[in-house]
């Protein structure tokens, strides 16, 4: 690869821990980072390297010199730590649910015995309400670009169909293609653009481009290739269509030209090991499958758009039983078996060697497992011969609001207690019920609290660990969670409040922190109602007082006092308990953990990789990475972003090497 330019403009790093930038601009405004002039975007205008952030389709793009590539698109990346899923709820309502696609607080379930196409809200993630249901003669499958327009395919008979779902209560269809010939048992469908890209499952077949912008909709080209035989699933990121054949084949179909798909690669089939392909999940240059007749899982390494590779396979013929989908979040691939009556989380940390981190079987809830979708701290499951949509926690544990408390000190759904607004945006806080080392036993709480020094009991050594806001303690929890507080004893010794509060999971949350100085003024002034503070005046200060995240500089910290809310600032030494907290942001159009708005775009330290807030989840920009101490050709360091004008791709630094965004 030839040394990208890098546009003195556009240089660019992020943390965890520090603050972020702002991309968040609509399409129809001047919402371009822009780089130097190189060549042209048009709708918006834009040059190479530019970028900005698309609200209409909620994603991050760059300017190629041509076109505006989309980035991230194959993910749908939380901050969650994924733990033991729960079973939450089952909502009945489609008779059969099948195949599903999300946008924004929408989903929308195909039922292919009923022959309908039915809308979920979710805009409350546990209780899903069914808002309206069209029929549509061979239902198959859906695409949600958008809440205006879904596409709907018919094997059966031959048909693409437009649904207008702008009123979600009444879906109507808006318009159709029917075609024996070119859409001959049409069955996978993903839209770039004016386009919707369908697969067919007839012989010698690849993918078809059909133009949605006409009514009726105009069949346009084929990318074929005599080893894409039956494709059955087509996922689309940046400019590229990834596609499975039901013989075990993967495909990579170039769709810059609008309604011209071009193949430029194949790979396969392997009919011994992966015959039975129905899905695939794309992101960044990894893609992943499930074959339904093999009961193998495969990763695929993307190198280039002319070029792939598997990476990684497993086997297991419980868990993979007639698999059905796939579906990528952050290291992990949820997985169904349609057979096993189940849901299969896949860990994919090490993309050469996947395993089965989490597993949930219910012949009840789960029977005949279809389709999934995880959106926050929640997982969707299409149960076909259960009749539900089932919800599942993701059992890790950040995400949205709980349900059911909107009164200060009441319990909500998940366990937590509603603790009043943040002092830094009205945001909803979250508290646990006792203090640190104390269990609720559903009255009050039992056992002792624990102590712990602001560092780590040093007495000397202190550092600066970052943490001076009295207002953002999850931004004082991030910093010192990555800071040494023991300059003097050898290797990282951690702040051991903040530790607490940082590794903390409980009622299913692992988003906790130690709170700012005035999230804590929070709940010492709503003590009463929250309960389980030590509030007699005579007890020993270190059950009574509490930590706060705020440091004072090198040698204090804040912490404040129950009983009186007196507030002081003693050595980092000194042996207080601890509360920790959460908090939400209830607007559309954000993220947690860290709390941003869509556009923001950040580096995760964690996973080496550049994000962007996309008005609901952190989306990944690229393959986590394996962090270092700088790239070269050009020199940057981890987080830096850079336009390669010889490959017309935006890359970034994921610490010491430079990882494509886009297609090269």
């Amino acid at each position: 690869m030839q040394q990208p330019v890098m546009p003195p403009s556009f240089s660019l790093k992020r943390h965890l821990s520090s603050f972020l930038l702002s991309a968040a601009l609509s399409v129809a405004g001047a919402g371009v980072i822009s780089s130097t002039a190189l060549a042209a975007c048009v709708s918006p205008a834009g040059n190479a390297g530019d970028m900005l952030f698309n609200d209409n389709y909620k994603v991050m793009q760059y300017c190629n010199n041509t076109n505006w590539v989309a980035i991230g698109v194959g993910s749908e990346s939380t901050s969650t730590t994924i733990g033991q899923p729960t079973i939450l709820n089952a909502v009945s309502g489609v008779a059969a649910p099948g195949n599903m696609a999300k946008y924004g607080n929408f989903l929308y379930v195909i039922d292919e015995t009923a022959d309908t196409l039915s809308i979920f809200d979710i805009s409350s993630p546990a209780n899903p309400v069914l808002r309206g249901s069209v029929a549509v003669t061979g239902a198959t499958r859906v695409a949600a670009p958008n809440n205006d327009f879904v596409y709907v395919t018919g094997d059966p008979n031959d048909t693409l169909y437009k649904v207008n779902v702008v009123d979600p209560d009444s879906p109507v269809i808006a318009t159709s293609q029917t075609n024996a010939t070119t859409l001959d048992r049409v069955t996978g469908v993903d839209v770039l653009g004016s386009y919707a890209y369908v697969t067919l499952r007839t012989a010698n077949t690849g993918v078809t481009a059909v133009n949605v912008a006409t009514t009726p909709p105009t069949v346009g080209g084929t990318g074929f290739s005599a080893n894409l035989d039956e494709t059955t699933a087509i996922k689309i990121s940046g400019n590229y269509g990834y596609v499975v054949t039901y013989a075990g084949a993967f495909g990579i179909v170039d769709l810059t030209t609008p309604g011209s798909p071009t193949v430029t690669h194949v790979l396969g089939p392997d009919p011994t090991y992966y015959y039975g392909f129905l899905s695939i999940d794309v992101s960044g240059q990894y893609a992943y499958a499930v074959s339904s007749e093999r009961d193998r899982f495969g990763v695929v390494y993307i190198s280039s758009p002319t070029n792939s590779w598997v990476v990684g396979s497993l086997e297991d013929t419980t868990w993979f039983n007639n698999s059905r989908d796939v579906f990528f979040v952050d290291d992990y691939v949820f997985t169904t078996s349609y057979d096993n009556d189940s849901l299969a989380i896949v860990d994919v940390t090490d993309k050469g060697d996947p395993s089965i981190a989490y597993t949930v079987q219910s012949a009840t809830y789960l029977n005949g497992a279809h389709d999934v979708i995880v959106n926050g701290n929640y997982i969707y499951v299409t149960a076909t011969l259960a009749g539900s949509l089932v919800v599942l926690s993701t059992g890790g544990g950040s995400g949205g609001a709980p349900d059911g408390c909107t009164t200060i000190g009441q319990e909500c759904s998940d366990g937590t207690v509603y603790a009043g607004l943040s002092p830094d945006g009205s945001f909803p806080m979250y508290t646990t019920h006792c203090d640190a080392g104390m269990t609720w036993n559903g009255a009050s709480c039992t056992g002792t609290r624990s102590t712990f020094a602001y560092n780590n009991a040093n007495a000397s050594g202190d550092t600066v660990g970052g943490a001076s806001s009295t207002t953002s303690g999850s931004a004082n929890t991030a910093s010192l969670l990555i800071t040494d507080a023991d300059s003097i004893t050898g290797g990282v010794q951690p702040h051991q409040a903040a530790q607490y509060c940082g590794n903390l999971t409980s009622s299913g949350r692992s988003d906790w922190y130690l709170p700012a100085l005035d999230e804590l003024a929070v709940l010492r002034t709503n003590r009463v109602a929250i309960g389980g503070f030590e509030l007699n005046a005579g007890a020993a200060g270190a059950q009574r007082r509490l930590w706060s995240s705020t440091e004072n500089g090198q040698f204090t910290a804040w912490r404040q006092n129950m009983p009186d809310g007196v507030t002081g600032d003693p050595v980092k030494d000194e042996i207080n308990t601890a509360r920790c907290v959460r908090k939400v942001n209830p607007a559309s159009g954000s993220c947690t953990s860290p709390a941003a708005d869509q556009g923001d775009i950040i580096y995760n330290t964690t996973h080496h990789v550049m994000q962007y807030c996309n008005g609901t989840n952190w989306v990944p920009m690229g393959p986590n990475g394996n962090g270092g101490g700088g790239c070269s050709n050009p020199t940057g360091a981890a987080g830096d972003m850079t336009y390669n004008a010889t490959h017309g791709v935006m890359q970034f630094c994921e610490g010491d090497t430079w990882i494509s965004m886009g297609p090269e």
